[in-house]
């Protein structure tokens, strides 16, 4: 076996484990969680079996047919099929499966042993046949990293269309193919589709396999009604896959017949403590709170393709290991939210350049470029991905946590801020619910830079106002602009009837929104 998987890796240059893809370029995007686009481990043991089998004398296949018979009809009964007595392509597996192919049988079956039981739980519930939940040993090997060569993905090899018409979500930042729980729900939803479409099993899997499309042309084509007629007419995996699996369910629903070992299936299902979270946060956050590793929290949560869970998520269920959940809940309320990530992305847009970004997020320009190591501040590409980091991210200097202050508003709505050390105007503001830019105005800022020590005064209220007084060379157009408000609001607050006509040392109300 050792000898086979080393020819395949020399082949393919690669294992299909995930793995941190980084380019060294000066200006290229951060390093992305992916997994590599090489044939799955069952592809390839289709296709080891197919040439075993091929090796069998006819005498020898037609010998252990006439005797597997029986059996073979027995195990079927649940799906309500039966082969033919000539069809040799069932026994061909059975013998693989039975020699060189036992050990990599035995590490599928071994690493679904922590899914089977929910998953047979989940197809009972459902209404399937539960030997349906044994599909991932000849799809996958129920592993979640699986990538097909086609790009079927996930322990369900689910294709990218299928996967979200079946309400799981594929993107930058998620692909819940590789979520164990949500896909099956999926995989579920589809093979029900196929049988009804289909009206018998052996076809449905075939379509699961090649899809429904192509099932139906060879059928229209050949007049055939079942998998057996129109095996020769489908693409060689397929031709496989099916027979793969009635062998495979001989196999394990039959060991000691077969005189083979199989480890015991568990009686309790896929363990893990479930756990609300409210914001986005980096895994490695979690696995922290959790007192464990962020591998371990990325085996829970494979769904997850980044260092954290997307932005837009809020208030989702993270799996974190047995007995952990309190520890987390506990990390969660002693760390800011502002730390629970310490980098954010970006992605930069038409006109924007690094001060304006940096403007945006309250940092410095130079902790963006030498987070993304740019030596050019002023080359920067439209779609362009930049790293923002935030209070807490390794740039250079370890910061101190923030300690939370109680912020309690005045009767006119002003809080006062005093800054601690490692605060940062991005982080007031988000805290505050207010932006980075009302900080400054009602501040009078004209940088990002703060010091410990300093006095800050906010209006997160919209109850109040606050009053300005004009310089020398102010236009209305100006102050609104400054304070995010409009012309419109600025006369009517103060009653002007020339906005030509300000003069310098004016007070002036400014509405406060935010």
């Amino acid at each position: 076996m050792r000898s086979r998987l080393f020819l395949i890796l020399s082949l393919f240059g690669a294992s299909c484990t995930p793995v941190w893809h980084h380019d060294a370029s000066e200006n290229a995007s951060p390093p992305l969680y992916t997994a590599d686009s090489l044939p799955s481990e069952t592809e390839l043991v289709l296709q080891e079996g197919a040439a075993f089998g091929a090796t069998l004398s006819e005498s020898t296949l037609q010998a252990i047919l006439q005797a597997e018979q029986e059996r073979l009809e027995t195990q079927l009964e649940v799906f309500h099929l039966r082969v033919p007595k000539d069809e040799e392509a069932v026994v061909r597996w059975l013998e693989f499966y039975k020699g060189p192919g036992l050990p990599t049988l035995q590490r599928f079956y071994r690493r679904g042993l922590r899914y089977l039981p929910t998953f047979l739980r989940l197809f009972e519930e459902a209404g399937l046949p539960r030997d349906l939940a044994y599909l991932p040993l000849v799809e996958s090997g129920f592993n979640p990293w699986a990538r097909s060569r086609a790009g079927a993905v996930g322990i369900w090899q689910f294709m990218r269309g299928t996967a979200r018409k079946y309400g799981l979500r594929v993107d930058w930042w998620v692909d819940e193919r590789r979520d164990p729980i949500r896909s099956t729900k999926a995989a579920i939803a589809y093979l029900k589709d196929l049988y009804t479409a289909f009206g018998r099993w052996d076809l449905a899997l075939a379509a699961y396999n090649v899809g429904e499309g192509k099932v139906k042309r060879i059928l229209q084509r050949t007049g055939g009604d079942n998998f057996w007629e129109v095996r020769r007419r489908l693409p060689r995996e397929t031709r496989n896959y099916v027979p793969a699996f009635f062998a495979v369910l001989l196999l394990i629903k039959n060991p000691d017949v077969y005189h083979i070992s199989l480890d015991t299936l568990p009686e309790e299902p896929w363990v893990y403590d479930s756990i609300l979270v409210p914001a986005q946060v980096e895994l490695k956050k979690i696995a922290e709170w959790a007192g464990t590793t962020e591998s371990v929290i990325r085996d829970l949560n494979p769904q997850f393709r980044r260092w954290a869970t997307p932005p837009d998520l809020k208030n989702f269920y993270l799996r974190v290991p047995k007995g952990t959940a309190s520890l987390v809940a506990e990390g969660m309320q002693r760390t800011p939210r502002s730390h629970w990530v310490t980098k954010l992305l970006h992605r930069v847009r038409k006109g924007e350049s690094l001060w304006t970004i940096a403007r945006k997020y309250g940092v410095s320009l130079r902790a963006i470029a030498r987070v993304n190591r740019i030596r050019n501040p002023r080359y920067l590409r439209v779609g362009q991905l930049l790293w923002i980091p935030v209070p807490g991210a390794s740039t250079g200097r370890a910061q101190e946590p923030v300690v939370a202050q109680s912020w309690e508003p005045s009767k006119d709505g002003k809080i006062v801020i005093r800054v601690r050390k490692g605060d940062t105007l991005w982080e007031i503001a988000r805290r505050l619910g207010v932006t980075v830019s009302q900080l400054k105005a009602w501040n009078q800022l004209t940088s990002n830079t703060l010091h410990p020590g300093q006095t800050l005064i906010a209006y997160p209220r919209k109850t109040s106002y606050l009053t300005y007084r004009v310089q020398r060379g102010d236009t209305l157009s100006e102050i609104a602009r400054r304070y995010q408000v409009s012309v419109r609001e600025l006369i009517r607050m103060n009653g002007i009837k020339n906005p030509r006509r300000i003069r310098p040392g004016q007070r002036l109300k400014i509405p406060i929104s935010s």
